[in-house]
């Protein structure tokens, strides 16, 4: 056997024995991300996301904890038929979201794979207020009321259920990942949403890579930059 194919070989023997970056199970991950809603465009809560999934029976469990906040003041004018209202508010935002998927993978090659889940998340939303209200009289007459919440807010918590699909593509080091699927949101109402994520993923060592991921529900969406330890 000549040296070209005793190198082929072994070089086949040691590729075959990485975990492909593709086959996305038996991992931890932790990320730094950030939380948009579709209808107030000024709060943002942004912190930490903890993942872990792991494979068994040909299945996967994946269980992950999100808890970002925010801190923000928001300035608004309301025209009125005798006065004009001009309020300015601190808003201190706590939002924690625990998810729970069980998934499954089906190879197409080598370098793909589609991936299908499901599974339910617990969204809770903690908002604090305190501001300044100035009203202001076409008389002239200005009143000003300073309005504290500091110990009051609003809590409000929300119910989803997820199914998605997702196209899964290796290409060396980098990964490819696009998906679509269907979320329930339940509390005072319910409504159903359409969802599409995407994600690109770098392996730095065997066990070591690093993805940013995007997921929009319509309604909100999420960002994340992730660090991922495969096992």
């Amino acid at each position: 056997m000549n040296s070209v194919s005793t190198m082929a070989i072994s070089l086949t023997t040691m590729l075959a024995s990485l975990p492909s970056i593709a086959s996305s199970t038996n991992f931890m991950e932790l990320g730094f991300g950030r939380l948009a809603f579709d209808n107030v465009s000024e709060i943002e809560p942004k912190g930490f996301v903890i993942t872990a999934n792991i494979e068994f029976g040909g299945l996967y469990l994946e269980g992950s904890s999100a808890l970002m906040a925010d801190d923000v003041a928001v300035t608004g004018l309301v025209y009125g038929a005798e006065e004009d209202v001009l309020a300015t508010l601190d808003f201190d935002v706590d939002s924690r979201t625990y998810t729970l998927l069980a998934g499954k993978q089906f190879d197409l090659n080598d370098h793909s794979l589609i991936d299908i889940y499901g599974g339910y998340s617990r969204h809770r939303l903690e908002i604090a207020y305190s501001g300044l209200v100035n009203t202001t009289h076409y008389d002239g007459y200005t009143n000003k009321e300073l309005i504290l919440f500091l110990n009051q807010g609003e809590n409000e918590s929300s119910d989803h259920y997820h199914l998605e699909a997702a196209y899964d593509y290796t290409h060396v080091d980098l990964n490819f990942r696009v998906g679509v699927g269907f979320e329930r949101i339940q509390d005072d109402v319910s409504e159903n949403n359409l969802v599409y994520l995407a994600e690109v993923g770098y392996r730095f060592t065997n066990n070591i890579s690093a993805n940013v991921s995007y997921r929009n529900a319509e309604v909100y969406d999420t960002l994340s930059l992730n660090l991922r330890y495969s096992f």
